[in-house]
């Protein structure tokens, strides 16, 4: 997988290929071989609906649990919830 470095002498923008989790947070830059600094930023999600891509995937997971709230709403779950205790090694069901 490619991740992005920002060299801190000439600040070139570089990628380095490395195995998921194996990227180091430092490496030498392919241009002046000072340190080069790993940037982090945040991940982009783009959801494939009929055929474009959308970015809007947060609004339409919002809406579609908002309608299912309304269709709910007075009716009592479906499924039991159950929850268990585990302290001091015990298990025990714990009404809820």
């Amino acid at each position: 997988m490619l991740f992005p470095y920002q060299c801190s002498k000439c600040s070139k923008r570089f990628e380095g290929d490395y195995p998921i989790g194996r990227a180091p947070r430092v490496v030498p830059c392919p241009f002046c071989g000072a340190d080069g600094q790993r940037i982090y930023s945040g991940m982009s999600l783009f959801v494939r609906v009929s055929g474009k891509h959308s970015s809007k995937f947060g609004e339409q997971m919002k809406a579609r649990n908002l309608e299912a709230a309304k269709r709910m709403r007075g009716r009592k779950p479906p499924v039991r919830l159950k929850a268990y205790d585990y302290g001091n090694g015990n298990v025990r069901e714990v009404e809820g």
